[in-house]
């Protein structure tokens, strides 16, 4: 089954053997395929950390919106992190400035006992799981104590958030594509009541006491309140999940296009896409050709 993906400079990243160290494969890339085209994606593929700082720093020739290409973006897709300036300019800014605003060490004092509590209730067990138990709770439990609201369900968050990753990757598999896009819309929504009801502190306070003044549309502030919930949670988690090492293969797998049995078995790492599983940061915006950065 390896040599089913070992043709693909991409899928080639699923095979088992490159999953426990991917570096190598990286660093060969990096230094024997600084750009190709990827047919499956529809996509160039840059693997250099200086071409691809080049691509997502030139928003004069290279789109984060697609709309600039002249292609439909779907509303839950529009936010902070799929925008170019001037839109980009302003919701970004208004973020920027209500995460300067918070007591960090307050925070990362309430971190430590709301971690010190989760450990405590754990202490007397024979095992647990450490990314569903510790990495997964800490993590919500840290973003939604940045934002300043209470933390939804995990068994209600979690699977959103994992149906949004996989659709990340609908470049490979489009059948991600829609689910995603709908869970992104679910959670804008849930994003939205807090600026309905704000707390009092936190970013969502800063957020809603300065965004009528900020010029960021309601979806687009909507939106980007979801990423910054989304993003913050997925990045702690797996950073946490990371100190654990791994007892067995990953649970939730998925074989490579081509291979016997696609749709059911095996994990693959590739990087993710974005908008909506569109396979690049950056669109090139005078040429209407992609770019997918990668490495």
């Amino acid at each position: 089954m390896e040599q089913a993906a070992a043709v693909d400079p991409i899928l080639d990243l699923a095979r088992p053997s490159i999953l426990r160290n991917p570096y190598p494969a990286y660093a060969h890339l990096r230094e024997g395929t600084p750009v190709f085209w990827h047919e499956l994606l529809g996509s160039w593929v840059l693997t250099r950390h200086a071409d691809c700082l080049a691509v997502l720093t030139d928003s004069n020739r290279f789109a984060s919106d697609w709309r600039r290409a002249g292609e439909d973006i779907p509303a839950p897709l529009l936010s902070v992190q799929t925008l170019d300036p001037p839109e980009h300019t302003a919701i970004r800014h208004l973020l920027l400035d209500g995460f300067r605003a918070q007591d960090r060490q307050a925070l990362h004092e309430e971190l430590e006992r709301r971690i010190a509590d989760l450990l405590a209730g754990l202490a007397d067990r024979p095992s647990f799981d450490f990314v569903g138990e510790l990495a997964e709770p800490v993590a919500l439990s840290f973003v939604t104590a940045f934002l300043g609201v209470p933390a939804p369900e995990l068994d209600w968050f979690v699977p959103m958030s994992r149906t949004v990753v996989d659709g990340m990757d609908a470049g490979l598999w489009p059948e991600k594509h829609e689910p995603a896009v709908a869970a992104r819309a679910r959670l804008a929504e849930y994003a939205g009541g807090w600026l309905a009801d704000p707390p009092k502190d936190g970013l969502i306070a800063y957020v809603a006491e300065h965004a009528a003044d900020s010029g960021v549309a309601e979806t687009v502030l909507r939106n980007s309140l979801r990423a910054v919930l989304h993003a913050g949670y997925e990045s702690a988690s797996r950073l946490l999940g990371n100190a654990a090492p791994p007892s067995s293969p990953p649970r939730r797998a998925r074989r490579v296009p081509g291979e016997p049995g696609h749709g059911r078995g095996r994990t693959h790492p590739v990087r993710r896409t974005r908008p909506g599983g569109r396979p690049g940061l950056r669109h090139r915006h005078r040429t209407g050709r992609r770019h997918r950065q990668g490495g």
